[in-house]
């Protein structure tokens, strides 16, 4: 097993009022969609009324991805899928943004 640091943005006022900060223990092996896998599935990320709330996912520091409220998956920049997981995954909320238009901001950075 390996301990990964996880994060999140808060999306309003009454979401900061405690840490988003945790750490999980995954299966050794697993890459970072796994991973990602894991926590979407335990529901970890806030969702928004409306229902179209963006986050963009940071691996050790670095955008690989947008997961969003509308998408059933989340999509990643080219090859970082099947990456190691990291060590720390943040999640930065991208607001009500386009995730089609986030993930092609992310790829030009």
């Amino acid at each position: 097993m390996a301990d990964i640091r996880i994060d999140r943005d808060s999306v309003c006022a009454g979401d900061d009022t405690e840490s988003h900060a945790a750490v999980i223990a995954v299966d050794d092996g697993l890459n970072l969609a796994a991973v990602v896998d894991q926590v979407l599935a335990n529901r970890y990320l806030a969702s928004i009324s409306g229902g179209k709330a963006s986050w963009i996912i940071y691996a050790d520091g670095k955008a690989v991805g947008v997961a969003a409220q509308q998408w059933a998956r989340p999509r990643y920049l080219r090859n970082c899928a099947e990456a190691r997981a990291p060590k720390v995954l943040r999640f930065g909320y991208a607001l009500q943004r386009c995730p089609a238009e986030v993930l092609q901001m992310i790829q030009h950075d």
